[in-house]
């Protein structure tokens, strides 16, 4: 599975295609090898030749398209004997970058409350990692064809992480311009509803462990 997920911000890669120019392109000099397979292809040696097992697998990764389109995938260099491999994403394709050197100039403030900066690396606030969640998911619902268990994945990331366990607040996407986004958020930590009660859901937890160690003794 791919597991190491990069964004290469556009500053990067403007104007260059996914197949080419600029993106990947440290990787590659670093010893990464590229693949060709798809983001839906766990391991490529397992296909082997006979031809239903292609034809089904031909068909399953075209509900990746839209996710291959927008990333390049690499393996290890063989030296790290690490069998994971590295997507890089394109950062508009998450809706997430830095902002730029005018943005910069004139409220220099963005970068340092949106972003942690760590030499060439950008880190993004929990509000600004939420915001992308979201946006992706309904990116991908409206193209059609969303897999079912990234559309899961994204929701969990966004809700139970980010909203649940880094505890972000009902009003942190209230100044967002993007009125899908905030709706979609406040649909789903059901705001008009009280919220979710995040307490008795930790609350909860405690107690079914508990309840299963007295069983099982």
């Amino acid at each position: 599975m791919y597991v190491f997920l990069s964004i290469l911000f556009m500053s990067e890669f403007h104007g260059c295609p996914c197949s080419g120019g600029l993106l990947g392109r440290r990787e590659e000099d670093a010893g990464f090898h590229r693949t060709p397979w798809s983001y839906g292809t766990v391991d490529p040696e397992l296909l082997g030749t006979n031809p239903i097992t292609l034809r089904i697998h031909k068909s399953e990764i075209q509900k990746y398209k839209r996710l291959d389109q927008h990333s390049v995938r690499f393996n290890f260099p063989s030296s790290f004997n690490i069998m994971k491999k590295v997507v890089l994403l394109q950062s508009h394709s998450v809706h997430l970058s830095p902002p730029s050197a005018v943005q910069i100039s004139t409220a220099p403030h963005l970068l340092t409350e949106q972003f942690s900066v760590r030499g060439n690396l950008y880190y993004p606030n929990k509000v600004m990692l939420l915001g992308s969640f979201i946006r992706v998911l309904l990116v991908e619902e409206a193209a059609g064809g969303i897999i079912h268990s990234w559309a899961l994945l994204l929701g969990a990331w966004a809700i139970s992480y980010i909203c649940g366990m880094l505890d972000v607040g009902v009003d942190a996407l209230d100044t967002c311009e993007d009125e899908r986004v905030r709706a979609w958020y406040n649909k789903n930590i059901r705001r008009d509803q009280g919220g979710l009660n995040r307490a008795i859901n930790k609350r909860a937890g405690r107690m079914e462990r508990r309840s299963v160690i007295t069983s099982a003794e």
